[in-house]
């Protein structure tokens, strides 16, 4: 970007429907922006996909056919992205869905996959109903992997429908190499109510990355992830279905709370129809979380739109919540302000 350059987030319909309108809500929408070093290792790619043909619960890699920046540790090839690091990787994913050939009901699921494993919270879902001229539907993650050197990073895209499907996509890929002293934390659960009926923080059953200098964690079964550093934080989480639900037309929305106090700007929402087989609703969402005080807590609370519960079992629920932060070294307020650049 330039300077005085404009940045703005432009909003279209992508239907004709004449029932009811849309409204947005007063704090329930969001832009965060964050300037990041130059002097960091980026990869940026972006791609489209023409009309690949795909079954229930078939598997796509998504093509990055075009690289826009290309640093070290980054190569790319044959649409996986060789990385040649241990430090942290930030990954911001998005995949817009268009032209598909279903004229029911259309559902997709994207994830990321890291040295040939699926990688929780990495999930997103779009659906697309298939009348009045829906067809078009997206999906956006953001996320952090801890890679092994020589690890392959690739995004995929599963269809969830009963037949054939066909349909085009617009796919963009960025990713960061950040510090190696970037502290994180990494929270997973294979289980859980996504959609309870009042809004309630969810529980952790594992803890994979956690930096004890910046960060406390209860044990299996809590809700809250401990600051012990005061600063601003990036804070993201991803939840998904990932083996059918048959509740039908279940909202389930997430948010993000600190100290109680609920923040509905962070708020995302999916959708789970519960008919044929569109039942994978999966949400994603991240935000900047400013001034954070030492011992504050950072539940993400999912909360049902409606009276629905989801009754999930075991290995239905693959979630992750990360909280990032860089704590800077003591050495001048020169040196903490280009840290936290």
């Amino acid at each position: 970007l330039a300077a005085a350059d404009t940045f703005k987030i432009v909003i279209q319909r992508s239907d004709d429907s004449t029932v009811g309108t849309v409204n947005r809500v007063t704090d329930r929408s969001g832009i965060y922006v964050i300037s990041l070093d130059t002097a960091l290792n980026y990869g940026r790619y972006r791609g489209t996909l023409t009309a690949p043909s795909s079954v229930n619960d078939g598997v796509v890699t998504l093509d990055l056919n075009t690289t826009d920046e290309q640093d070290s540790p980054f190569t790319l090839a044959s649409n996986e992205v060789d990385l040649a690091t241990t430090n942290p990787v930030l990954y911001c994913y998005s995949i817009r869905a268009a032209n598909h050939s279903d004229t029911t009901r259309s559902e997709y699921q994207s994830r990321v996959q890291l040295a040939g494993a699926v990688k929780a919270g990495s999930y997103d879902q779009c659906y697309a109903r298939g009348s009045d001229n829906t067809d078009c539907c997206g999906m956006s993650v953001s996320g952090l992997v801890y890679p092994s050197s020589g690890d392959n990073f690739l995004v995929e895209l599963v269809t969830r429908d009963d037949g054939d499907i066909t349909a085009d996509f617009d796919t963009n890929l960025q990713l960061v190499e950040l510090p190696a002293a970037t502290q994180a934390v990494i929270a997973e659960a294979t289980s859980g109510d996504m959609n309870p009926t009042t809004a309630a923080d969810f529980a952790w059953d594992t803890y994979p990355h956690v930096d004890t200098a910046t960060f406390t964690t209860g044990t299996a079964g809590q809700t809250w992830i401990n600051v012990d550093v005061a600063g601003d934080y990036l804070a993201m989480a991803s939840l998904a279905v990932t083996t059918y639900e048959g509740v039908q037309r279940a909202v389930p929305a997430i948010s993000f709370r600190v100290q109680d106090v609920q923040d509905d700007s962070f708020g995302a929402t999916a959708y789970n129809r519960g008919n044929g087989t569109a039942g994978f609703a999966a949400v994603a969402t991240s935000g900047l979380l400013t001034g954070l005080s030492v011992d504050d807590d950072l539940p993400a609370e999912p909360h049902g739109t409606l009276v629905v519960e989801l009754d999930f079992g075991t290995d239905r629920l693959h979630g992750v919540a990360l909280v990032i932060g860089h704590r800077c070294p003591v050495a001048g307020r020169r040196a903490h302000r280009a840290c936290r650049g």
